[in-house]
């Protein structure tokens, strides 16, 4: 276990400015109240946690309700009392590049904030193998990262997490891309022990906060939540298996609040084992309920390590009754309301998702758990299930269940109807990636596979999305907030405003990101150009277009890694902003972008992200469901917690001793001198010395070659 250094300087407990008078010896100080706790935000796959921001925001309101923090809810003036956010120092320049600016030291001011969120950043860096192999398959910036990694590397089950990535081969030659009518590019990924690292990492965050809260004088209990999305609950997850088996159970959070988890309980999954062949197949149903089984366990013993009442009343208590209770708030009030959250899990789960729907996860972030799954968990009582769907009232008082199935007899569960899985001839002989071989072999067979996938299509076979039973009904199990509850609301751009609208979003398109005036004042800028000769309906601001332009920078820097046209592969790392391209590469360039604006457009929302990008919801529900307590760390400490967190910045808390190389992955793609996929600590082997159930379903084909690097593509 890693040692703990740091100068022990003590918080501080109260502040103020008063003249010195001979004539009075005392003055009297309000002491300030300490934060609640500690709230670790972990985002998913080909995301940096975009809905941080609005996540924070509404969750220190929401928090600063519950808690009486607000002015008005005080008797007393408190400088250091109700919740700010943090506004972190922008990441990207208008025109979509990293900013040179940012450092370990710049990344977040360190005044103007009082926030109990700790924001943790993860991704891939790709090794000098790993980008000769998957360069031309993956999207990588100007630092070959990418955060949470490729968009189709991601997974259902804890043990993938130690294992190889993607085989995109669907059979013989034939790739999955070929097959894909979405926008986004599914081509073979790289080992995926960069999720397993980054699960290392969480762990050792919150064990190194507990050591400092002890050492502080406060013992290792300050309250811990991990709110996590998408595959960042895979990590989280896995997290708290290595927290509990490698740090005595001080690297586990009190709480868990699963937003839209990509883990999947399904029994059996033929598209999924397919895929999975190279690790030896699917891992099996029962397996993966064991998992969840034991991690819910794991967090429930959490439970009993709650700070004491009296310690917690003391520092934060608030008789002043301004919810018409006769006590306000304190540990009584919470415990009357069900809201002691240590040791609990809470799943968040959205019936519209039409990312982990897909017919190769399906999540229970979409499917949720019935009665009959929840008792085949043993019926934990540390579970606690929440709906966000379309016009059903989240916390609402009274709600017992939902029906996924729409009222009325639908014939169809999605609205629009899901994407069809096509053979397209063209993208298969257009691919640079396919072998010369196997585009021979496409265009011998094409008269054959057409019409078998317009076959499927036509009895219902080649749905990208999964559909759930027709009967199946979740029940609603976590603790009732109000009478009314909140309906939820999708917030969308238009106009360059921010409006919310149905929480089923319908469709939408990559063009919406552009700005409705741009930053970038040039006429020949491909973006601009677009704007006004295709027909574009930009709706964003400058945010969201550096945010576009960025995502078609690295798509840019992929296609042209696969290319076979020495030009362009040679001038793919050129992509940069002080990068020298050539004409040719230009042209190339500026017709791909324009490419790829046409063809993002009119897809389906995914409602993927629905619950957290609207700090309304943060507000009115999460904000409830966080474990409560006190942190009395200080600025410098937190600020210490925010680099280790951030793969980018973890080599500037010079206090944590592996910094230094957890540093080097973000910076050469190794940990330890090695990359990932050779370290020992991301091996096949790993999940089941961790007490993770890793059996698997039979391998429906050859497993890929031991040293994917040396053979790929």
């Amino acid at each position: 276990m890693p040692t703990l250094s740091f100068e022990p300087g003590p918080p501080v407990i109260a502040r103020g400015q008063y003249p010195s008078l001979a004539s009075k010896s005392t003055v009297d100080l309000y002491a300030d109240i300490p934060l609640p706790g500690v709230v670790i935000f972990v985002h998913g796959v080909n995301s940096t946690g975009e809905w941080f921001d609005a996540a924070e925001r509404g969750l220190c309101a929401g928090l600063n309700e519950r808690t009486l923090r607000r002015p008005e809810d005080l008797r007393c003036p408190v400088e250091k009392t109700e919740l700010i956010p943090c506004s972190y120092t922008p990441e990207l320049t208008p025109n979509g590049f990293r900013s040179k600016d940012l450092s370990g030291s710049t990344f977040l001011p360190t005044t103007g904030h009082y926030s109990p969120v700790i924001r943790f950043r993860w991704g891939f860096r790709a090794s000098q193998k790993e980008l000769a192999a998957f360069g031309g398959n993956v999207f990588l910036d100007e630092y070959q990262s990418w955060g949470g990694g490729p968009f189709a590397n991601g997974c259902t089950a804890l043990p993938d997490l130690w294992d190889a990535g993607l085989n995109d081969r669907v059979f013989l030659w034939y790739q999955a891309n070929a097959l894909n009518p979405t926008d986004r590019p599914v081509y073979a990924c790289p080992h995926r022990g960069y999720f397993a690292h980054a699960a290392w990492r969480l762990a050792a965050l919150i064990d190194h906060l507990r050591q400092r809260n002890e050492a502080r004088g406060h013992g290792p209990d300050v309250p811990v939540t991990i709110v996590c999305h998408s595959q960042g609950n895979m990590l989280s997850i896995a997290s708290a298996f290595i927290g509990q088996e490698r740090f005595g159970g001080k690297g586990v959070a009190d709480t868990y609040v699963l937003c839209n988890p990509p883990y999947s309980l399904k029994p059996s999954n033929f598209m999924e084992n397919l895929t999975q062949s190279d690790q030896g197949g699917r891992v099996t149903g029962e397996a993966r309920r064991e998992a969840f089984r034991a991690f819910l366990s794991i967090v429930e013993a959490r439970g009993a390590r709650c700070q004491a009442d009296a310690a917690v009343n003391k520092r934060t208590a608030n008789s002043k009754p301004t919810d018409e209770s006769p006590i306000g708030f304190c540990r009584a009030s919470e415990r009357a309301n069900d809201r002691i959250n240590q040791g609990r899990v809470f799943l968040y789960c959205n019936p519209h998702d039409q990312v982990i729907s897909a017919s190769t996860v399906q999540g229970i972030g979409w499917r949720g758990l019935d009665q009959r799954e929840i008792d085949g968990l043993g019926g934990p009582s540390n579970f606690h299930q929440r709906v966000w769907a379309d016009g059903l009232a989240v916390g609402q008082r009274g709600l017992t269940s939902y029906p996924m199935w729409p009222a009325g007899g639908c014939k169809t569960f999605w609205s629009p109807p899901s994407p069809q899985a096509r053979y397209s001839i063209e993208r298969d002989l257009d691919d640079p990636r396919a072998s010369v071989w196997g585009k021979l072999g496409s265009l011998l067979l094409a008269p054959l596979l057409i019409p078998a996938t317009t076959l499927a299509r036509m009895v219902g076979l080649s749905a990208i999305n999964a559909e759930p039973e027709r009967n199946r009904r979740l029940p609603i199990t976590a603790p009732p907030i109000s009478d009314e509850g909140v309906l939820p609301k999708a917030l969308r751009m238009h106009a360059g405003q921010v409006l919310a609208g149905p929480f089923d979003e319908g469709s939408e398109s990559a063009e919406d990101n552009l700005a409705t005036h741009s930053a970038i004042d040039d006429p020949d800028d491909v973006y601009n150009r677009a704007r006004g000769t295709l027909g574009l309906k930009a709706q964003g601001d400058a945010d969201s277009e550096a945010q576009l332009r960025y995502e078609h920078h690295a798509r840019v820097r992929m296609d042209a890694r696969a290319s076979r046209e020495d030009t362009l592969r040679d001038e793919a790392e050129e992509v940069r902003a002080d990068g020298h391209l050539s004409e040719r590469f230009r042209q190339w360039s500026d017709a791909r972008r324009a490419e790829y604006l046409v063809s993002g457009r009119n897809q389906n929302a995914t409602d993927h992200s629905t619950i957290l990008t609207n700090p309304m919801h943060a507000q009115a529900v999460l904000a409830y469901d966080i474990a409560l307590g006190y942190a009395r760390f200080t600025e410098s400490d937190w600020m210490e917690f925010r680099q280790m967190a951030d793969w980018r910045w973890v080599g500037a808390a010079e206090t944590w001793e592996p910094a230094k190389e957890y540093a080097a992955y973000f910076k050469k793609g190794q940990f330890y001198k090695q990359p990932l996929y050779e370290h020992p600590d991301y091996q096949p082997n790993v999940p089941a010395t961790l007490g993770i159930d890793s059996r698997r379903e039979s391998a429906m084909r050859p497993p890929r070659p031991t040293q994917p690097y040396d053979s790929y593509p």
